[in-house]
């Protein structure tokens, strides 16, 4: 939620209503939030090494998270397989629907990841915690980096009736929320199945019973080989295209999504089946994102 500058005001005795400074927006400051002290970064060490970043949210104010950054050294060009699970530990919610590649929710910072969604961290019933829990799938070693940029409403220390404006405008309960996905034939770890030089398979985006997804924007590592691509509807058999689309003119990365020209509404239990043929050379691995939101709707 951005606050604009200026408001209507007080109706004055010949009749207008100039505008003035909004007095809410003295109370909110961009801000960038760090993993909490000791682990600001965190070291993976070969394959199968795994750790975990806490971004903690204390009780000066409520954060609306909306980009994802990281430092140059961790977007190489070449892949890095590197996958992260985003728990919201008061929420108990998890962001994704399997572990996603950082690749394709992290960038640097003048090219952010921006979520399709702000997610508010409310600290209205106490501290807020994020945990990102990381496992690497190859060799080697690398460090993370990650922090969340977005801004803070200091509604705590607002005179009363600006923090009563912000609890009207914020409210208790967010119906939407940012929501990534995976295909489902992605193993539990994050590890995707391997397509042959040439070949071809068959894997599906499934929205699960509880929500509706929302889609927006459709990200692969930019290390990832070429392959070609359709994106069909498993209960209609709708393409979503008249014939086989390359990786490069359908599949972004973090710094550069590729976003649908409309968002994609993917009902609950819904299936958006994902046809590819490797057009690399090699084998293949296809860490494939979706972004979205999911609609929480009351029963």
């Amino acid at each position: 939620m951005r606050v604009p500058p200026f408001v209507q005001g007080p109706e004055r005795a010949d009749g207008r209503t100039p505008m003035v400074v909004n007095p809410m927006k003295g109370h909110v400051r961009p801000y960038y939030l760090l993993p909490k002290q000791p682990n600001t970064t965190l070291a993976l060490a070969g394959a199968n090494a795994v750790g975990e970043l806490l971004f903690e949210v204390d009780l000066e104010g409520h954060f609306e998270w909306e980009s994802l950054v990281t430092s140059p050294q961790d977007a190489p060009a070449s892949l890095v397989q590197v996958v992260l699970n985003l728990f919201d530990a008061q929420k108990q919610r998890f962001l994704s629907n399997r572990p996603v590649h950082f690749q394709t929710i992290a960038a640097i910072v003048d090219r952010a990841f921006r979520l399709p969604e702000p997610y508010l961290f409310n600290v209205g019933d106490g501290i807020r915690t994020m945990n990102v829990l990381a496992k690497k799938l190859d060799s080697g070693s690398f460090t993370l980096n990650l922090a969340m940029l977005g801004r803070r409403y200091y509604h705590v220390e607002s005179p009363p009736h600006i923090a009563r404006k912000f609890d009207e405008v914020i409210g208790n309960d967010e119906r939407a929320h940012v929501y990534f996905m995976t295909y489902k034939e992605v193993a539990g770890d994050g590890t995707p199945p391997v397509i042959a030089a040439g070949g071809q398979e068959t894997f599906h985006f499934r929205a699960d019973d509880d929500a509706d997804s929302d889609l927006h924007k459709l990200m692969v590592p930019a290390g990832t080989g070429d392959f070609s691509f359709t994106l069909r509807e498993a209960d209609t058999n709708r393409q979503l295209s008249n014939g086989l689309i390359s990786r490069q003119m359908g599949w972004g990365d973090a710094e550069f999504p590729f976003y649908f020209a409309d968002t994609y509404l993917l009902g609950r239990s819904k299936e958006l089946i994902f046809e590819v043929t490797n057009e690399s050379g090699d084998d293949l691995q296809i860490f494939a994102t979706i972004a979205g939101r999911r609609l929480i709707t009351e029963e």
